[in-house]
């Protein structure tokens, strides 16, 4: 499979971004193992439109139609993207997502959650776990923030 960001990319997104140390501390490994689960959960998503072209492994570049109109010289038309390139906020959310697997994938509420618990409690304290949404299969805040525009249904995060 060929990534959409490669370690040297990750790493100059990190540059930029704070409380971004588990990334840095990480080895190489570790980065590409995460970058790769990163890049399957974004293309497990259901995403708008279709592969560019039919052959390609991974799920981008991709080919849609917008619901927004292009309106000139009286002319309605739908408008038609078609790109051989990733998109950055697709290769920012791969980064973000990354980092998320680092920080979260070895808790426990993260656990729970992957074996289908709707909640726990501990002492006092007691959390529920939302259930199934497209964006819920991302770890990352930021990740699905990036992503909102390129989910099919686009769901409420």
């Amino acid at each position: 499979m060929a990534l959409y960001v490669e370690i040297v990319d990750a790493d100059k997104y990190f540059l930029t971004r704070p409380f971004s140390d588990k990334w840095i501390e990480a080895t190489n490994e570790n980065k590409v193992s995460c970058l790769t689960l990163a890049q399957k959960h974004i293309d497990s998503l259901p995403l708008i439109g279709r592969k560019l072209e039919f052959s390609q492994e991974n799920q981008f570049p991709r080919y849609y139609v917008s619901n927004s109109r292009y309106i000139s010289a009286g002319y309605d038309e739908e408008i038609i993207y078609n790109s051989k390139e990733i998109p950055q906020e697709v290769k920012d959310a791969v980064c973000e997502e990354a980092l998320a697997i680092l920080k979260y994938m070895n808790e426990e509420r993260y656990s729970l959650k992957e074996q289908g618990v709707a909640s726990a409690s501990r002492g006092g304290l007691s959390e529920s776990y939302e259930t199934y949404k497209p964006l819920e299969l991302l770890l990352s805040f930021e990740a699905k923030r990036l992503m909102q525009n390129w989910i099919a249904s686009n769901p409420n995060i």
